[in-house]
């Protein structure tokens, strides 16, 4: 008879099932038995001889025969090997790997042959893992990498939201994983979703002086956040608020897609930066496109706006 058992092995040799047990493999027989482990031979009970009984313990990596049935009255360990010195210290180094148990069994008489096997040898991989993605919020575009929570089945884990997001953006309550926290499954990539958005602050504001002094036919905005606008990923809004000296006419006048507030003489501009174009879109449909955008050294964008008033 030959047949072949493929398992996977754990870190300690144990289940990591319900209740966490030594992993063993036990076989008793007459006559021949040959017992290979990925192609190495561990056990050789080759011969004729009346029941005996072998086993391996992958917890301890103890490899036992006995000098008859294990478990009958007055029958003792004949001798001890261990799994390592037969396979190398690194047999088990990859938790991802199937391994192959062969048993070889031929009874050479003509009747009273017996084999006995028992194992608790896992049949599914005991090394998984739990993949924790952080997008920003109604979409899958990554805010930072994914991180790997890794272990062995029946492992409790806890996913952490990420703590390297840009500072203009923060975790939504809203949609919270369900998941983050839960067992380890065998055979199974589990995900764990954090969404996060932008701070109701996270717009750009204009630095600098507020207000218009002379009216000329160039004026230059620097715009700047507490952060560089290369940490922004996505898109930025950006605030543009000016106070001007007098009341102006609007219809006569170039307010560059700004909305005109006649009774605190402001023009305020709004709209959204695309980081990855560097293009800007105002919010006014009226908008005039006669803006130029300019990366500075410092990470930040000079927004160039064309005016003239009357």
């Amino acid at each position: 008879m030959h047949t072949q058992i493929p398992f996977y092995m754990t870190e300690d040799g144990k289940t990591n099932v319900g209740k966490a047990e030594d992993i063993i493999f036990e076989f008793s027989g007459d006559d021949d038995i040959w017992i290979f482990l990925d192609g190495q031979l561990i056990i050789d009970l080759g011969g004729i001889h009346n029941e005996i009984s072998a086993d391996v313990n992958f917890a301890t990596e103890e490899i036992k025969i006995y000098k008859g049935k294990k478990g009958d009255s007055g029958v003792t360990v004949k001798s001890t090997e261990n799994l390592t010195d037969k396979l190398g210290t690194d047999w088990n180094i990859d938790l991802e790997k199937q391994h192959k148990l062969d048993i070889f069994y031929l009874e050479r008489g003509v009747g009273g042959s017996n084999c006995t096997m028992s194992f608790n040898l896992p049949t599914e991989s005991q090394k998984s893992e739990i993949i924790v993605h952080h997008y920003i919020d109604g979409t899958k575009q990554k805010l930072v990498e994914d991180t790997i929570i890794e272990g062995n089945v029946g492992d409790l884990y806890r996913a952490e939201p990420s703590t390297e997001i840009p500072p203009m953006y923060e975790l939504s309550q809203e949609n919270f994983p369900q998941n983050a926290v839960g067992i380890i499954e065998a055979s199974t990539v589990k995900e764990v979703i954090y969404y996060y958005k932008l701070k109701e602050n996270s717009t750009i504001e204009k630095q600098g002086p507020l207000k218009i002094n002379s009216i000329t036919n160039n004026i230059d905005y620097d715009i700047s956040y507490k952060v560089a606008i290369k940490d922004y990923i996505g898109n930025a809004k950006i605030t543009i608020v000016d106070t001007l000296p007098y009341e102006i006419n609007e219809e006569k006048s170039n307010i560059s897609n700004g909305v005109y507030d006649k009774e605190n003489l402001t023009i305020t501009g709004t709209g959204t930066y695309d980081t990855t174009t560097n293009i800007l879109t105002w919010d006014n449909p009226n908008a005039i496109e006669n803006e130029d955008v300019k990366i500075l050294e410092d990470g930040n964008i000079q927004i160039t706006k064309k005016n003239f008033f009357n």
